[in-house]
């Protein structure tokens, strides 16, 4: 019930990235929801964190035409833990004991990608409330029938 809920609200946030024209977005957005709700995502599944990388990328050095929103610090402070040497230490490779196996920072290191993911989706709902026109976020923008 939970994967549904998930991939039901990622789809509704990447339509809404698509129709405004971030598809880029919207696709990394799907392919970080599909590895993330899987039973069982293998490390090379996460290869959905290239094009995240490359959105970030554009957006930081994009025109000044689209707004900037901070939120994606976050997403963007997240990435770098993904890489092997930095998931050994609450996720070890066979026969090795983990350097941090209890607290905080072992929870978000053994579950970096879901926390990528999560974080992520909560900055795409943000940046794309900021890319509506005002009349839009206030409903106005409607027409009756």
């Amino acid at each position: 019930m939970l994967a549904a809920s998930v991939t039901a609200c990622t789809i509704v946030v990447a339509t809404r990235a698509s129709r405004r024209g971030e598809e880029l977005l919207a696709l990394t957005l799907c392919g970080l929801c599909a590895a993330a709700v899987s039973p069982w995502a293998w490390g090379h599944h996460w290869v959905w964190l290239l094009p995240l990388g490359a959105f970030l990328v554009t957006l930081a050095l994009g025109s000044t035409a689209r707004p900037r929103c901070p939120v994606w610090i976050l997403p963007a402070a997240l990435v770098p833990l993904t890489v092997p040497p930095v998931l050994a230490l609450a996720v070890p490779p066979p026969n090795h004991q983990p350097a941090l196996d209890t607290g905080p920072v072992a929870f978000v290191l053994g579950n970096v990608y879901v926390v990528v993911f999560a974080a992520t989706l909560l900055a795409s709902v943000v940046h794309l409330s900021r890319l509506d026109p005002p009349a839009a976020r206030a409903g106005l923008g409607r027409r009756s029938r």
